[in-house]
């Protein structure tokens, strides 16, 4: 079985697949990269994809895995995937620390989708974690000016002791847009660090009506907890 002619594509298809159903995974990721590696040869990157997606369902924490699918995808030209691709090891990466690796990730995905505001949020996170907050502002001075920019910028100039200044941006957001969540939560953080609950009960205040009017009284209550627990 091992000596199939490469060109019986389907055989390594329906071995890796038989190799997945009895728990054989490195066995089935063999098939697989066979098949893998002779689509990218010969140009079949939507072919390659396919069988790069069954790779990652057999081992969806192996990163090469993910991250050779999300590279695929940007060749094939399909960015909402990449995005999405990059995204999904973006976020593996930040919850085992990997800051910098996933700071990298999230700037492939931002250079596809410059507009895509979790992913600017993700990156200027990570670069924060980092304490780069050069390159964190960086980022920020580049990105279209909204409520949700102004707030994470609020954020990095608060990591580098500019209280008063992330004060000032926040409020800048709320102009921007009264509704925007991300500055109405970072100035009642601030605000609750400072002892002062009124204030903070009073900049959450239309978060919190709002949801109750949505009947979302689970995130209403979610608004107030940390002015109840201070």
């Amino acid at each position: 079985i091992n000596k199939i002619d490469p060109a019986q594509l389907e055989v390594y298809d329906k071995l890796a697949e038989l190799y997945h159903k009895q728990g054989l995974v490195q066995d089935s990721r063999s098939q697989y990269q066979v098949l893998a590696d002779h689509y990218q040869k010969n140009n079949k990157i939507k072919d390659a994809i396919a069988v790069y997606k069954k790779m990652a369902t057999i081992d969806a924490t192996d990163l090469r895995i993910q991250a050779r699918l999300a590279d695929l995808y940007r060749a094939a030209n399909q960015k909402d995937e990449a995005v999405m691709q990059y995204g999904l090891i973006g976020s593996m990466l930040l919850k085992r620390g990997a800051h910098d690796e996933a700071a990298q990730v999230f700037q492939k995905a931002l250079e596809l989708s410059p507009d895509d505001v979790e992913t600017q949020r993700n990156l200027v996170r990570s670069l924060l974690a980092q304490k780069n907050t050069d390159a964190a502002m960086a980022v920020l001075r580049a990105a279209p000016r909204t409520a949700e920019s102004l707030a994470l910028f609020a954020e990095a100039q608060l990591e580098m002791g500019q209280r008063a200044e992330a004060v000032r941006t926040a409020e800048q957001a709320l102009a921007l847009d009264a509704d925007a969540e991300a500055p109405r939560m970072f100035l009642s953080r601030l605000r609750i660090q400072e002892q002062s609950l009124e204030k903070a009960v009073t900049v959450l205040r239309p978060l919190v009506e709002g949801a109750i009017a949505r009947r979302q009284f689970t995130r209403a209550a979610e608004y107030l907890e940390p002015i109840l627990s201070a």
